[in-house]
């Protein structure tokens, strides 16, 4: 989770999002089934 948290915060810091947003949205991804690459990928096209 860790590894995935700092994607976030980069993700996040790239984009002028906040990583808690960034989280809460890759949550709904997770909840869906999707693998945690496959939801890094979703929340970078989402955003």
């Amino acid at each position: 989770m860790a590894k995935y948290g700092e994607q976030f915060h980069t993700m996040g810091m790239q984009m002028g999002i906040a990583t808690q947003e960034l989280a809460k949205g890759a949550v709904e991804f997770a909840r869906q089934g999707l693998s945690p690459e496959e939801t890094t990928k979703r929340m970078a096209a989402a955003v």
